[in-house]
């Protein structure tokens, strides 16, 4: 994000940009393109393998897009050396500029959509936009860290088994012991550190608890989702395997997280009872 973006060279994945300004030039992006600004332009010698998703006052599109456009702007420009592959889909206001497409340029069909916009509620519909593009970029962020975290565990489930299903196990067996390990560990982190520093000598001990605990606090989600998928699947009377009985549970804490003022309480048992139980691990084995 910023005021103005230049976008250049190549990048193997998707690509996210939010600004007043953004320029792609000379840009080849191996995913989808998404883009939120008053001003987009992509120019002529830009690739977009995968999509493009904008919205922005005046957009301007030159590049090649492999896929499908889809665009929601006031002033809508495909120039004629723009290329795309399949299908554009784009929303402008009945009271603002049309929108200019050049021919031969969309291989696949045009769909238009004009929205009301009378100029009184113009800034109130900006705000709507806007809040509709932080809405969908939430939920798109929320798909990919679940998909992200749902590959981590299958690769703990390969390499760690025996200490992934021990360390859940502990939830399962002591669910208060293990939340209130993880809240005590939380408390007492801050001062430990302060201790350590004013040692000198404890700076290395220092150096390994913070790395341990961002390691836990990550891991702490997929231990807690693999004993919630667990008592799920006793309680209805499955017969999942371990690993659809960890993405069950995995999903569910997810899905916990976007509900308010419940995600965040969900989050923080979720964090603590994990914790405690990945720390009673580590204790149990240096001991």
């Amino acid at each position: 994000g910023g005021n103005t973006i230049d976008l250049s060279g190549k990048v193997s994945g998707s690509v996210y940009l939010g600004g007043q300004s953004i320029t792609v030039t000379d840009a080849k992006i191996g995913g989808s393109l998404y883009a939120g600004g008053t001003i987009v332009s992509l120019d002529k010698n830009s690739t977009i393998a995968g999509s493009l998703f904008a919205g922005a006052g005046n957009l301007t599109i030159n590049s090649q897009i492999k896929r499908n456009a889809y665009a929601g702007t006031g002033n809508l420009t495909v120039g004629s050396d723009a290329r795309i592959a399949k299908d554009l889909y784009y929303a402008v206001g009945k009271n603002q500029p049309q929108a200019t497409i050049a021919e031969g340029t969309v291989l696949g069909n045009i769909y238009k959509h004009e929205v009301s916009t009378p100029q009184k509620n113009s800034s109130q519909a900006i705000k709507n936009q806007a809040a509709a593009f932080a809405g969908a970029f939430k939920f798109g962020s929320s798909v990919i860290s679940f998909l992200g975290a749902l590959i981590i565990g299958f690769l703990y489930f390969k390499f760690q088994k025996k200490h992934f299903t021990e360390t859940s196990g502990l939830i399962s067996k002591s669910f208060w012991k293990t939340f209130g390990i993880g809240f005590l560990v939380t408390i007492a982190l801050v001062p430990g550190v302060i201790v350590l520093l004013i040692t000198v000598v404890g700076i290395p001990v220092m150096g390994v608890a913070l790395i341990l605990f961002g390691l836990f606090s990550y891991l702490s989600k997929l231990v807690v989702g693999l004993a919630l998928g667990g008592w799920l699947n006793m309680k209805l009377k499955w017969r999942l395997s371990e690993y659809w009985v960890f993405a069950l549970g995995l999903l569910v804490i997810y899905i916990l997280k976007i509900i308010p003022i419940v995600g965040f309480l969900s989050g923080l048992t979720v964090f603590w009872s994990g914790l405690g139980a990945l720390t009673l691990m580590l204790v149990s084995k240096t001991e």
